[in-house]
């Protein structure tokens, strides 16, 4: 196989992963304020309470903080299987592009 189709295989085949992965963060995502996240629900669900029934910039802080948490949870819950999808695309690719050759040895003597 010529090195054009393969380019053209991969560059195919690494358009339609990353138009999946739009699909799921459009579809799947749930960035806001008080998103439904399992993660620290209770805890922002109170921080908010409390903004909302004693307003105080100590209280708006606290919230505030509860956010950032469940902001940074929900990125890293992508950055991981990010790292990892091009970890394995890398190595897919690198094989798809020396599959058929030979490794060659250098005989001395």
């Amino acid at each position: 196989m010529k090195i054009f189709y393969k380019l053209l295989i991969v560059i195919l085949v690494l358009f339609l992963e990353l138009a999946v992965v739009e699909l799921g963060l459009v579809f799947g995502m749930s960035h806001g304020l008080m998103a439904d996240v399992p993660y620290r629900h209770a805890e922002r669900v109170a921080a908010f309470q409390d903004s909302i029934a004693h307003p105080s910039p100590a209280a708006e802080a606290v919230f505030q903080a509860e956010v950032r948490l469940m902001h940074r949870h929900e990125d890293w819950k992508w950055e991981l299987p990010a790292g990892l999808f091009i970890v394995i695309n890398g190595i897919g690719i690198y094989y798809f592009f020396r599959r058929g050759r030979k490794l060659t040895t250098v005989k001395t003597g």
